[in-house]
């Protein structure tokens, strides 16, 4: 086999056109496709880097008034060592860390404990790509102090590896506890409203446990809860009415994260998948095709 290569080396070193057109074609047929693929499986494949992914679920109920959830997405101005810059956060509830299975790479993540006492839990988690491509990768970095939109946060803990934000069409650069909403949002707080909808749920499915059983075990609480709800809404048509305490439960599949972007460019991204494949096959066409005329001379 050794030999074949050097000799093969050796032949192509004596065509040095053809060599390089050749390598140019197939260059560019597995450039393209790395580059697209590499893309595809970021939004379209990998998985959360949590434990046991394929068990979580997210909770969605479509209709008038509906949106839920546990982790809530904004912007934030962070300060430290007097440099600031506009980051993306997430609020999350005190056992995110815990029902995700998210682990960290330094100190700890949001507990119970830290999201109890509305503005009573100064603390925030960083993510890895942040603390590492913004911060240095400072490993003092825990129990030291940041501004989170002006107020004071103490960095407990930085992320595993990996986690980029539940939503995979944004990126996530820190995270605080649900409690510190105020602060971090002090537009309008929402914690204080039952009519505020602004939080999105996620759960974990028990071992032995099939999401159409957790779907028809928690109906009946969701009904009641919808109906308990209905007299103090605004909707007045007794067709909306209807359609609120009607609204379907879903629990959708979230090994890989949620993200309106990614039903967005799903099709547009398999084609795209396609097109560079038929690119590389064509490519490699062309090489087989210079290489019998070659061998042929």
């Amino acid at each position: 086999m050794l030999q074949d290569f050097r000799y093969a080396v050796r032949n192509l070193r004596r065509t040095p056109l053809f060599t390089s057109v050749a390598l140019v074609s197939l260059g560019l047929g597995i450039g393209a496709n790395t580059a697209v693929f590499t893309v595809a499986d970021q939004i379209l494949l990998r998985r959360l880097p949590v434990d046991h992914a394929g068990d979580l679920l997210v909770f969605q109920t479509p209709g008038p008034n509906s949106s839920l959830a546990a982790r809530f997405p904004t912007p934030l101005n962070l300060t430290y060592h007097n440099h600031s810059e506009q980051v993306q956060a997430e609020i999350v509830s005190g056992n995110y860390f815990s029902t995700l299975g998210l682990r960290t790479f330094l100190g700890r993540g949001i507990t119970a404990d830290d999201d109890r006492i509305p503005g009573a839990h100064s603390v925030a988690v960083l993510t890895y790509d942040f603390w590492k491509n913004r911060l240095g990768a400072n490993r003092k970095i825990v129990d030291q102090v940041l501004l989170l939109n002006g107020h004071p946060m103490v960095v407990i803990g930085v992320t595993a590896r990996g986690y980029r934000g539940f939503d995979v069409g944004s990126r996530t650069d820190v995270l605080v506890p649900t409690m510190m909403k105020a602060e971090m949002t002090p537009t309008w707080n929402g914690l204080d409203s039952r009519r505020v909808v602004w939080l999105q749920l996620i759960g974990r499915l028990k071992p032995g446990i099939r999401a159409a059983q957790a779907r028809a075990l928690l109906e009946p609480y969701y009904r009641a809860l919808l109906a308990m709800e209905l007299p103090g809404t605004s909707i007045r048509s007794e067709r909306n009415r209807s359609a609120f305490v009607s609204k379907p439960l879903l629990l959708v599949p979230a090994a890989r994260g949620v993200s309106d972007f990614r039903d967005q460019a799903r099709a547009p991204l398999l084609i795209l998948m396609a097109i560079v494949a038929l690119l590389l096959l064509t490519a490699c066409a062309n090489v087989a095709s210079l290489l019998f005329a070659w061998s042929a001379n």
